[in-house]
């Protein structure tokens, strides 16, 4: 007997015009219901929970010269195609271990920014890292701080940018190219139809990899085989992607953009998949319209903004970074087929070009969002529950803000006074956002819109010039806002106070880690302070022998936060003077704070700290 799963959805109503009911779309994309009935998966494959309950799924792992360890590379292909969040774990790299330090490991952790896949080959992106290999640059001023910019491949290759922080302009240090072993965990949004099973050696995969052979081309350089079941899963045609269109904004098939808008007005989360050019990424932030053009039916459009690429060239067996002028690639998409691109060199800032084209995209939502609360411009509430939100927010679960008709992810939530503020960091600015065909359209010198909302209805706006972080304007308003969190299941792992652990251990934090978990912190200040919660923009343990066994230290590095002062009893607004907190906390209860001048790159200070921390982590 096979699996057999039961979606919820409604009837499919056909009127006379032809238009079709909507409602068996949404119930499936918005609802996420999946039930299932047990039976046998010898010969197929599909989810066998919830898409909300879903774990961090391993499908491949490579040593450092791209041999396989498990699972088939082949799958990496269709997971970057489907839009799958991946999550990278790189388990070792040779050149970078101190060979005077043999009892010490170090392991590396972070979510891709975004997806590539080039002559056969997949390869991700992580900006979201400083300070992590200092010791391979040895020109570096300890006195600075180092952001570094990760390719890392499943051929094995692990492409390293050190980018120097704190002069008036950036400065490439150096760059490095080194083997990593790594293990690729995967989270789909999708409701997946059955795919075909088969049996295969993990240690050799069956197409041999590129140009056949070991090395870093692919094949194995192992001697030990294993025998593993691999299940090829394929997205439903039927319900996903959610939207997709051609170049000329002309949707494919039966799908309507009135379904993603459904979606991004309920806080969903949304993903951009280009099929044919191999390449997926998060849209950092979406904005939209509901206006329908004159004489159509079907109207409206939603865009999103992908802020975080480096830009990349070819190698003969993959891509790699920019090395003689890296850049920082900002794109803004649209459902009407248009986007704009704007290129930034990473020293100096200087303008590497725009340009405005048309592309084919599929539109990928997350269902696993919850409504808990709306209130009024005065703060009062309009649905659900303020201490919901508040429980939901401490028990570890991510925010996500719908205003007017941007929404976006809270980088920060702040706490005080009995109200929340999140500090959204990734809206830009457009030249027209209400026209339809010019809404994509980038500054010539790109703008983001920073702003702190709160549940009190305050919300502070800050326009800063992202070519040198200047600040253009700062002003409070009052507006309506809806909060949604997350419905995944988050696990409290470890809580510690003055160092002095209160519950949990920080081996299930070093664990969590190494299975592809995100990871998000808890830090308790001063009680006029209140509380801050994060995800950890990437995370390293430490992993040392000693004669009573292993010791392990994990670090979180939380880079997406800028410095704020409190206002009243239960706000905070940010800094007269724009500053990056770089923040990094450790499972022996120890918070490093780093701050930053964001337009002159000059340090501030640096202060460390014994709070209240939590760690919790999806898994």
């Amino acid at each position: 007997m096979k699996d057999l799963y039961i979606v919820s959805r409604a009837p499919l109503v056909m009127g006379r015009s032809g238009e079709k009911s909507q409602v068996r779309a949404l119930s499936l994309i918005l609802c996420g219901l999946l039930v299932r009935v047990t039976g046998d998966t010898s010969t197929f494959w599909d989810s066998h929970i919830g898409v909300c309950d879903r774990s961090w799924e391993k499908v491949y792992a490579h040593d450092h010269t791209g041999g396989a360890l498990f699972g088939h590379r082949r799958s990496l292909t269709a997971v970057v195609t489907a839009g799958d969040v991946i999550r990278i774990v790189i388990d070792s790299i040779p050149e970078f271990e101190d060979p005077t330090k043999k009892t010490t490991t170090t392991t590396y952790a972070f979510e891709a920014d975004n997806a590539v896949i080039s002559r056969g080959q997949v390869c991700v992106e992580a900006l979201s890292l400083h300070n992590h290999f200092n010791h391979l640059f040895h020109d570096h001023n300890h006195g600075d701080t180092l952001w570094h910019v990760l390719l890392c491949s499943a051929t094995g290759n692990l492409h390293v940018l050190g980018v120097r922080i704190g002069a008036a302009s950036e400065r490439l240090i150096s760059d490095r190219h080194v083997g990593a072993s790594a293990t690729w965990y995967v989270k789909s949004w999708a409701v997946r139809q059955r795919g075909h099973c088969y049996q295969g050696v993990s240690a050799a995969p069956a197409d041999g990899g590129v140009g056949g052979g070991g090395g870093a081309g692919g094949g194995s350089s192992s001697s030990t085989t294993t025998t593993t079941t691999f299940c090829e899963k394929r997205p439903s045609s039927e319900f996903w992607p959610v939207y997709g269109h051609f170049a000329t904004g002309v949707a494919v098939g039966r799908r309507r953009v009135s379904i993603l808008l459904e979606a991004v007005k309920r806080g969903q989360d949304v993903r951009g998949s280009m099929r044919d050019r191999g390449y997926s990424f998060p849209m950092h932030a979406v904005h939209w319209s509901e206006m329908k053009e004159e004489g159509k039916e079907e109207g409206g459009w939603v865009g999103g903004y992908g802020l975080w690429h480096v830009g990349q060239r070819l190698f003969p067996k993959d891509v790699g970074l920019r090395e003689d002028r890296p850049y920082l690639w900002l794109s803004s998409w649209s459902t009407t087929g248009r986007r704009h691109n704007s290129r930034w060199a990473l020293q100096g800032h200087v303008s590497q070009g725009a340009n405005e084209d048309t592309v084919a995209l599929d539109w990928m939502t997350d269902a696993c969002w919850r409504h808990v609360y709306s209130h009024d411009e005065s703060g009062h509430p309009v649905r659900g529950s303020l201490e919901e939100l508040r429980a939901s927010v401490r028990a570890g679960h991510r925010v996500r803000v719908v205003l007017g008709h941007v929404a976006s992810e809270a980088d920060v939530i702040r706490m005080r006074g009995g109200h929340v503020a999140a500090q959204l960091l990734s809206l830009m600015t457009s030249v027209a956002s209400s026209s339809r065909e010019r809404h994509h359209l980038l500054h010539d010198s790109p703008r983001s819109s920073w702003k702190v909302v709160h549940t009190t209805g305050t919300v502070w706006h800050h326009e800063v010039m992202l070519t040198n972080y200047t600040l253009l304007s700062q002003a409070p308003s009052t507006s309506p806002v809806s909060w949604f969190v997350d419905s995944r299941p988050w696990t409290s792992l470890l809580r510690l106070t003055n160092q002095n652990v209160l519950s949990g251990h920080a081996t299930h934090v070093a664990d969590a880690v190494r299975a592809g978990a995100s990871v998000r912190v808890r830090i308790r200040h001063t009680l006029e302070n209140g509380e801050t919660f994060a995800s950890a923009s990437s995370l390293k343990i430490m992993s040392t022998m000693l004669p009573t066994g292993k010791e392990e230290v994990t670090s979180a590095q939380i880079l997406r936060f800028l410095g704020d002062q409190v206002v009243g009893e239960s706000e905070v607004r940010l800094q007269g003077q724009l500053i990056w907190w770089m923040m990094v906390v450790d499972t022996e209860g120890v918070m490093s704070l780093s701050a930053w001048n964001t337009a002159q790159k000059l340090k501030y200070f640096d202060i460390s700290s014994t709070p209240e921390i939590d760690w919790f982590a999806n898994t």
